[in-house]
Formats: structure tokens, C-alpha cells, sequence
């Protein structure tokens, strides 16, 4: 008997969500045959919140809904979508400190809690990350007003919010960093974790701390693109970092993607590769890494986007293995998107999602990036009268300008249908007549 491979199997889509509104969609997983998209959605008010998109196995909106948390401004902290379908948001206290909260899906607080930090005038929102076993770890910098100087702090907590332990930091002896900034960071499965912190002098530090806390520097890297680091743990005692490095001159920039695994222990360099989305390579050009994620198999899924002088912006998506080896790397799908989400699916496909054509999107894959079908482009041109309408995809046009529509099919792949409408002024005509007293 012949065995096909999993991904045969796998169902491949590539939709647009016009529910998602120009919102970037963070987070996708398969569930009750289908699909679940949770995208960032607009602010209202004081109010912050999610659009949650349910689509069938082909990727086909079946609903959507909306989820706001209310009396939060909408900039003010960040939300984590966690296992359990819960959200943890993170903010600065109105004392010294952050303040972490837990609510269900539905919005419903669970809990509060407050970590207490030294005294800064600028403390950031922080990121909240959740852990293998349930812990949750919240990292952030914070600065004096005028000076910039500052510290990093680090806190771990238990599942319920309990303060584990708190470390503030800095990167250098004198006990503050000029302009500090945090680009990323993951949890380990020893319960600890990695952290990338950086200061004004372009200096990436890769930083460990073990279970209790115990800090330890494990390389640094030297960069002066701004593009954030991505970190994800590779086998025990390893971790893999995404980030780009500038070289060249002003004008005659080289943007390179870089992807590397180190000894989260010695400090040593086990591999490093370099992705970009032209092949051949083609210099000078720019390349980035927005999404990453480790596979079943001990590899790395890795997802971005790169341009060069004479090509425009394009996506790619790559499949690395432990060692460091690409296995392989797509980057002819005929568009670009904001990436901002890759996983792996248990039909042995892949899930990326993010924002395309200025709306939320999720794409699904074979095993090997491929997707069976294209997104399909028209183009048309129309003229009106001023005063007079156009109909095009459910709008009703009046003004001269360029629209898109998207056509959601029942099938894996949309149609997307551009119009270019000319409004032409209204012919008039200017005439003088002459009349008699009694004429008409």
C-alpha cells in the first residue's frame, strides 16, 4: 500500500477578512473543523479589544464577533492571547510598577495584581509571556524623564499572578542604560528564560536567566537596524534569534535577515543562516523576519517579507531544520502581507497570518509552503457625471478615486477587483439675450 505524506492532506486557503478591518490579525489555530483569527480591532472609545473571525476548513468566514475590554485607553498596555482562551494584559501601575490582569474570553476579569518597581518616571506597559507550565513573565524598561537613563526589569510569576521573583537590571556596570529598549523574548521549558535587550549604541545583548532568576549574558550582536529581535527556544539549553543586520553605506543599505541558534549556557555560536526572498540574491535589498515558531521535528518555521532595488516588496516563508540547514524557502506567491503569526497544524500544514491588502488575513499551507491556488486580480475603469452615482461591490460611488473590493469566494482563494472612477464635470453653456419692455 502506498502511504502519502500528511501534507497531502492538508487543506491550503488564502483569504482576506474585510471584518478584520485593516487590523492585524495575531493569532489563528484550527478548531471545530475549522478555522479561529483573532485580529487587533480599532480602538473605540476608551475601549481596546479583538475581532474574532471563524471560518470553515477552507478558510471561508462562517462569523465573526468583537470583543472589547472597557476604561482602558487603547495604547495603554498590551494583551497576550493565552492557552487557556484567556487574555493577560499588562500596563503601568499608577504607583511604581506594573499592573498585570487576567480576564476570561468574554472580557470578565479574573484577577489583579501589582509588582512594585524602583522609583522611574517612565515605565513601560510591558510585554506579558506565558510560560510551558503556566508561569507568566513580564518584561519592560523604564527611564528617567529628562536623562533617558534606566534599567530592564524582568518578573515571574505563577499562574494566578503571584510574584514569583522580580530582577531590574542594566547592560552595563555603572547600573543604568542610556535609552534602553526591550526587542523580545521567550520562555524556556526549564522554566526560565531569554531576553534581548538593547541600548542607543545599537548593541543587541542576549540575555539568560534560569529558573530563580540568576542572570547570565550570552552574546551580544552587534546592529544598527532598529527591526526587533524574535526568540524562540531551540533544544534544551538553545535558543534562536530572528533579527536584521544593516551593512553598506548611506543609500547603498543591505538589509540581512539573520537567523541563529546559540548555547544558552557557554554563549557559543552553533549556526547561523540567512533567509531572504530572492534567489539568486539580489543587492542590494532589505530583508526582515516578522514571525517565528518551532516545529514537531526540532526545526523552524520563519516568515517575512524583503524587497531590493529592482524588485518590489515580496513575502517568503522558510522551513529551517535543527542544524541550520533552510530545507526550503517560498517566496514566489505574487503578493506581500504583514506577517505577524506562523504555526505549525496538526494536518501538517501551516497557518500564517497577519495583514494583507491593508486587511486582516490567514493564509494555510501544505507542509512545504504551497498553497493550490492564487488570489485572482481585475482591473476595470468607469466615468460618471458629477451628481451622478456608481455602483461597484455594494458602494455607491460619487467621487473620482481608486476602490478596491474584495470578492470572498466559497472556495480557498478571493478574487480582489480594483476600479479607477473619473468624475467629469457637467458641460455648461453661457448665452445673453436681449429683450424689448413687453417681450417675453
Amino acid at each position: 500500500m502506498l502511504l502519502m505524506p500528511l501534507h497531502a492532506f492538508a487543506q491550503t486557503f488564502n483569504h482576506i477578512y474585510p471584518n478584520g478591518g485593516d487590523r492585524l490579525g495575531i493569532f489563528a489555530e484550527q478548531i471545530n473543523g475549522g478555522y479561529h483569527l483573532v485580529a487587533n480591532a480599532s480602538p473605540v472609545g476608551n475601549n481596546v479589544g479583538f475581532i474574532r473571525i471563524q471560518t470553515n476548513d477552507q478558510g471561508v468566514q462562517l462569523g465573526a464577533d468583537s470583543i472589547f475590554f472597557d476604561n482602558i485607553f487603547p495604547y495603554d498596555g498590551r494583551y497576550n492571547l493565552l492557552s487557556d482562551g484567556s487574555f493577560a494584559y499588562v500596563q503601568s501601575s499608577d504607583i511604581n510598577g506594573v499592573k498585570l490582569t487576567k480576564k476570561t474570553a468574554d472580557g470578565v476579569e479574573l484577577w489583579t495584581q501589582v509588582y512594585d518597581l524602583p522609583f522611574y518616571n517612565e515605565v513601560s506597559h510591558g510585554v506579558v509571556v506565558e510560560g510551558n507550565n503556566g508561569e507568566l513573565f513580564i518584561y519592560g524598561h523604564m527611564t528617567h524623564w529628562l536623562s533617558h537613563f534606566g534599567q530592564f526589569y524582568l518578573i515571574k510569576t505563577a499562574a494566578d499572578g503571584q510574584e514569583i521573583w522580580a530582577k531590574t537590571f542594566s547592560l552595563y556596570n555603572n547600573n543604568e542604560t542610556y535609552l534602553p529598549n526591550v526587542e523580545g523574548g521567550a520562555a524556556n521549558a526549564d522554566e526560565g528564560f531569554v531576553l534581548v535587550a538593547n541600548s542607543q549604541s545599537q548593541v543587541k545583548f542576549f540575555l539568560r536567566f534560569d529558573a530563580d532568576g540568576n542572570q547570565q549574558l550570552v552574546t551580544t550582536v552587534n546592529s544598527f537596524n532598529a527591526n526587533p529581535t524574535l526568540v524562540v527556544e531551540g533544544s534544551p539549553g538553545k535558543a534562536v534569534f530572528a533579527y536584521s543586520e544593516s551593512t553598506g553605506s548611506f543609500g547603498n543599505y543591505n538589509t540581512a535577515a539573520k537567523f541563529a541558534q546559540y548555547n544558552t549556557i557557554t554563549g557559543e555560536l552553533d549556526w547561523e543562516t540567512q533567509l531572504q526572498p530572492f534567489n539568486p540574491p539580489i543587492l542590494p535589498q532589505q530583508s526582515y523576519i516578522t514571525a517565528l515558531a518551532k516545529t514537531s521535528d526540532g526545526g523552524f518555521l520563519v516568515a517575512g517579507h524583503g524587497m531590493s532595488a529592482s524588485n518590489p516588496e515580496r513575502l517568503f516563508l522558510a522551513k529551517v531544520d535543527s542544524t541550520g540547514q533552510v530545507v526550503w524557502n517560498k517566496h514566489d506567491y505574487g503578493f506581500t502581507a504583514e506577517v505577524s503569526f506562523v504555526q505549525e497544524t496538526s494536518t501538517g500544514g501551516i497557518l500564517v497570518s497577519g495583514r494583507r491588502e491593508d486587511l486582516a488575513w490567514l493564509m494555510h499551507t501544505d507542509a512545504l509552503g504551497n498553497v493550490d491556488c492564487t488570489t485572482s486580480y481585475t482591473s476595470a475603469s468607469a466615468e460618471i457625471c458629477d451628481s451622478e452615482s456608481y455602483e461597484f461591490g455594494g458602494q455607491t460611488l460619487t467621487e473620482a478615486g481608486n476602490y478596491t473590493y474584495l470578492y470572498q469566494t466559497q472556495g480557498p482563494c478571493d478574487s480582489i477587483a480594483t476600479l479607477t472612477l473619473a468624475v467629469n464635470p457637467l458641460d455648461t453653456n453661457e448665452y445673453s439675450e436681449t429683450l424689448c419692455i413687453g417681450e417675453v
